[in-house]
């Protein structure tokens, strides 16, 4: 019968074992913590740029109307303000005939993160696109501006 051979640990195989488990340990701890997340929490302003939107929306938009999920699950502020400007062809001074742009401002208790602040499950940035459900009103615009209220 042959014998097997032993197989011996070398330091090697004890460096791969130390960084198996600093990995799923860190990440059973970011996930307890919430990824990325500094846990303070804060009123956000933020303001939303609609842009194209057919200028008869631009009504649909009043201060204290709730701004939810595009499912409707989640709460992503209220509006504290909303203004609109004719709408221009990119790059031209042509005048979008029937169309506006539109700026939505809401407010929004948030946790600050380290890519943003998340509202609810939505994280809210500069830049960022989002989707936006009003009453009377679903939209697609971009995070132009955010202020910490205090």
């Amino acid at each position: 019968m042959a014998e097997r051979q032993k197989r011996k640990f070398n330091i090697l195989d004890i460096f791969l074992l130390a960084a198996l488990v600093l990995a799923v340990a860190a990440t059973v701890l970011g996930l307890i913590r919430g990824i990325g997340a500094t846990g303070e929490r804060v009123t956000l302003r933020y303001i939303v740029e609609v842009s194209p939107i057919d200028s008869d929306f631009t009504s649909k938009v009043a201060v204290g109307n709730g701004i939810y999920s595009p499912d409707g699950s989640q709460r992503l502020g209220t509006v504290t303000a909303s203004s609109a400007s004719p709408a221009y062809f990119e790059n031209s001074d042509s005048l979008m005939e029937g169309s506006s742009v539109l700026y939505i401002t809401a407010e929004a208790d948030a946790v600050r993160t380290d890519t943003g602040y998340l509202v609810g499950n939505t994280l809210i940035g500069v830049g960022r696109e989002l989707e936006l459900r009003l009453p009377g009103l679903y939209c697609v615009g971009e995070c132009v501006s955010i202020e910490i209220k205090e």
